[in-house]
């Protein structure tokens, strides 16, 4: 599996991951990298945020209300898709 191009139209599944409605982008934070603010404030000469700088992708599914809430982190933005796959978009 080449996780670099879009595998909707990759059989057997016909999934990917950057089509599912679960899949997000995930951000640095400025309290929790400081060490990379604290670089980037050294380009810049003075105060800046990295909240913009996209770190990865996260899976955010659907939890019925009374469940736990949970985020699965790291995911490739391209791959056949998972047991939690549910598209964005209606195919034709």
């Amino acid at each position: 599996m080449n996780e670099e191009t879009c595998q909707m139209e990759a059989e057997p599944f016909k999934q990917c991951c950057c089509n599912c409605e679960s899949h997000l982008p995930t951000h640095e934070h400025c309290t929790t990298n400081p060490a990379m603010r604290q670089e980037a404030m050294k380009k810049v000469g003075g105060p800046t945020c990295i909240c913009g700088i996209r770190n990865g992708w996260a899976c955010i599914p659907h939890v019925p209300e009374g469940e736990e809430k949970v985020v699965y982190t790291n995911w490739p933005e391209h791959s056949c898709g998972c047991e939690l796959y549910t598209s964005r978009k209606k195919k034709d």
